[in-house]
């Protein structure tokens, strides 16, 4: 059973679950499959829900029978789209599009820095590379990746005219580097020349 097929608890569910009733059921449940044919529905089933599953916390470790089932607060929280949910997806989706826009060879180096299977077709890498951004210290390395290889901080500067100093040279030469081994620069890059 997926964890989206169970209903939401009612609105005046606090959390508060009787451990003993439900854990006293989960015994009977399990002592009835001795007694009920494989293909019969057993009477004591108990039914996943939100409001009657209670946690195991032993009895001389709570101050009563009553315990807090907090799931439910969980799997609620992951269904409102807060905004800053909102702006990871479409950021997801606009490094989806710049993605779509590379080369084979980039998306294959760049699946394989961010340790994702890079066989198969271009489609199937940023697939796989779109599937790991749902984690989000991935898709921070991937984000970096795409607009870190697009434009190096250095050859930025270089562009835009101002001049880097002698000893920020290899800088400069690792940043044409980078320009030349992922070919996504564009014609700018022609303009970087070290001085």
């Amino acid at each position: 059973m997926a964890v989206s097929d169970l209903k939401e608890p009612p609105s005046e569910f606090k959390g508060e679950v009787n451990t003993e009733e439900f854990w006293q059921s989960v015994d009977l449940q399990m002592i009835a499959r001795g007694f009920v044919p494989s293909r019969t529905k057993n009477p004591f089933l108990v039914d996943p829900s939100y409001e009657k599953w209670a946690p195991w916390i032993g009895g001389k470790t709570r101050i009563g029978n009553t315990v807090l089932n907090t799931e439910y607060e969980k799997v609620a929280s992951a269904k409102v789209t807060s905004p800053d949910a909102q702006v990871l997806n479409v950021s997801e989706d606009r490094l989806v599009d710049e993605l779509m826009k590379q080369k084979v060879g980039v998306v294959r180096k760049l699946c394989k820095a961010c340790i994702v299977d890079s066989k198969g077709s271009r489609m199937d890498q940023i697939l796989r590379l779109r599937s790991e951004m749902q984690n989000r210290h991935s898709y921070d390395k991937i984000f970096q990746k795409i607009w870190g290889a697009s434009a190096p901080h250095s050859t930025d500067k270089q562009i835009s005219g101002l001049e880097l100093d002698p000893e920020h040279e290899s800088a400069l030469k690792d940043s044409q580097h980078a320009a030349e081994d992922i070919e996504v620069c564009g014609p700018q890059c022609e303009e970087v020349t070290p001085r």
